[in-house]
């Protein structure tokens, strides 16, 4: 094998009639080093996308939500066997539904939830004034704790700083209208459910769609307003760090669990199966991990992250292809020297391995080379934002950029197949030079 590779080497290094070939070797390096050096560039973006959406989808939402639809009761059994379930940290129960939300300036269609202020700091990021949950949002007026009010006092509410623009309430003390859709019969007929809230705290999240439709109650006031009685939506956890990508195995173990317990325990209740009265089912527990909560969206970074990823690899393929011109016209050029390597006792394999390692120091160089140009582009990115971003558009002021080790040695592993690969195709017409013919003709 060190003849190999002494002869792959000598075959790197033209003679001075041949600096074209030099030219085009030097060519084909750097055609693979910016596709690795793009390739990698690109992955590192959707790799950055993918963490500072799931990080701002993870601060208004937890890693997990037990169900059981549309609610029930006896949910303090329930929250006390999730939270001795190995691997969930915290757990706190949540009432939901969507609702209107009018002032005297404005009125918008919001999702209003109600909350525990003693627990939900623990599973929401941005309720979290500590800080030590890393959120992405925050509290800009008011605090958590105001939520909670004497009776003599309008109930509270806390709400997104975009809606808070849109009814025009920026300020603590401003009162709301919160409107249920889900009426009351009266005997002029179905009359919408209305109660006055006072406004006692804003909160941004960074994302539209949080900021403009999400509103914040006490579970108490949520349920005498939804008529549910002592009956909740659901319980939302938070998981172990090094568990957050087995939200989808641990969420199965959860719901098999919870039907253990309550399986052969059968509730009457009305509100849920309608003025009849039904059986209720423990085993309609459902238990969802934070992608199923979101899946469109994580099914659309998905996608795009495969798009990209496929569209830009064709760079690297195309300069691997070039790979193959290089080899090609070595051999061609060489073909003498190549016979003469086969009459003093070279095997067509030797000839194939020098091709081979030739092709290998190409694409190697290449590679490490792209790896270098995507690796200091991401970092240049990531330090020093040198993309900058509208924040009022996009909600965050520079292309997120996130190093993966991971995406790097699957690139190089692409970069350096397809390499090896053409140089495959062009040893093998190498080794089938014939010595005879070559000297006596050529």
């Amino acid at each position: 094998m060190r003849f190999e590779v002494k002869v792959g080497l000598r075959l790197l290094m033209p003679r001075l009639n041949q600096l074209l070939l030099a030219v085009i070797t030097v060519i084909c390096v750097l055609g693979v080093t910016v596709g690795v050096g793009t390739l990698i560039l690109v992955t590192s973006v959707q790799e950055g996308l993918s963490r500072d959406m799931r990080e701002k989808f993870l601060g208004a939402y937890s890693h997990l939500l037990v169900l059981d639809p549309p609610v029930f009761e006896g949910w303090r059994e329930v929250l006390e066997q999730v939270r001795a379930f190995p691997g969930i940290e915290q757990a706190s129960p949540f009432v939901y539904s969507e609702v209107m939300i009018s002032s005297e300036t404005g009125v918008s269609g919001v999702v209003l939830r109600g909350i525990d202020p003693d627990t939900v700091p623990t599973v929401v990021d941005t309720l979290d004034l500590s800080g030590s949950k890393g959120g992405a949002g925050v509290l800009l007026r008011g605090r958590l704790a105001d939520l909670k009010r004497d009776e003599d006092q309008l109930p509270g509410i806390l709400l997104g700083i975009q809606l808070a623009r849109d009814l025009g309430v920026l300020f603590e003390g401003e009162t709301v209208n919160v409107i249920s859709p889900q009426g009351e019969q009266t005997p002029f007929g179905a009359m919408p459910r209305l109660k006055r809230f006072e406004v006692v705290g804003i909160f941004e999240y960074e994302m539209f769609e949080f900021d403009a439709k999400l509103a914040y109650i006490t579970i108490p006031e949520a349920q005498k307003f939804f008529d549910v009685g002592d009956r909740i939506t659901g319980v939302e956890c938070t998981l172990n760090d090094q568990d957050l990508f087995r939200a989808s195995q641990i969420a199965g173990q959860v719901q098999d669990y919870l039907h253990g317990p309550f399986r052969d325990r059968d509730r009457v209740s009305g509100a849920l199966y309608g003025a009849t009265g039904g059986v209720y089912a423990p085993e309609h527990f459902i238990v969802k991990d934070w992608e199923q909560i979101n899946r469109n969206l994580f099914s659309a970074l998905k996608l795009e992250r495969l798009a990209s990823f496929l569209i830009v690899g064709l760079i690297v393929f195309v300069a691997a292809m070039n790979i193959l011109s290089i080899l090609y016209m070595n051999v061609t050029n060489r073909r003498q020297s190549l016979a003469m390597l086969k009459v003093m006792g070279a095997t067509s394999g030797s000839i194939m391995r020098i091709v081979l390692f030739h092709g290998l120091i190409i694409g190697l160089l290449g590679s490490l080379l792209g790896g270098l140009l995507g690796g200091s582009l991401t970092w240049m990115q990531e330090t020093y934002h040198m993309v900058p971003l509208p924040p009022e558009v996009y909600n965050i002021d520079h292309v997120p950029v996130a190093f993966s080790p991971a995406n790097y040695v699957i690139i190089a592993l692409i970069a350096m197949g397809s390499t090896m690969f053409f140089s495959a195709l062009v040893a093998m017409v190498a080794g089938m030079i014939d010595p005879v013919r070559v000297l006596r003709y050529e």
